[in-house]
């Protein structure tokens, strides 16, 4: 094991969906990993261990055969991607020549629904990561819970 982190408070005792990709290209470092709660809201937080917006990709500087013990992950960016919806989303990322987007699956009142986000600067100097909303799926009709997608 190279790291551990908690993805949310402690008091979410259910499950959550998981993804890597290489979200944001270099503004969010390597690899970043993806959650998303299974249940309620569907939070979707995205984690780095170095990026841009972080001041520098760390992992890049050093041999990967040569990481710490354990890795350390910042979130970088965290939304809920159907506000009010429930029962929680799943994800997954999709390669693009400039990094990975985002594939979001959540349930809208006439069943499930695909979102295709992208991460963004959310100020000239930011910290974190803004989503973008670039395409939706039509509705897929009687779906009762969000699908798992598939991905990298």
């Amino acid at each position: 094991m190279t790291a551990q982190f908690l993805a949310y408070e402690e008091s979410y005792q259910d499950g959550v969906a998981l993804s890597t990709g290489w979200v944001a290209g270099a503004l969010g470092g390597a690899k970043s990993i993806v959650t998303s709660q299974l249940s309620g809201v569907g939070t979707v937080r995205v984690w780095s261990n170095g990026s841009l917006v972080d001041g520098q990709p760390a992992i890049y500087l050093d041999n990967p055969n040569h990481h710490e013990e354990n890795l350390e992950y910042q979130q970088i960016a965290s939304f809920a991607p159907f506000p009010g919806a429930a029962p929680g989303v799943t994800v997954a990322t999709s390669s693009t020549v400039y990094g990975a987007d985002l594939l979001v699956a959540g349930m809208t009142p006439g069943g499930q629904e695909v979102r295709k986000y992208t991460l963004e600067h959310s100020a000239p100097d930011p910290k974190t990561l803004a989503p973008k909303l670039v395409f939706t799926l039509p509705v897929i009709a009687g779906v009762s819970a969000p699908a798992p997608l598939g991905g990298r």
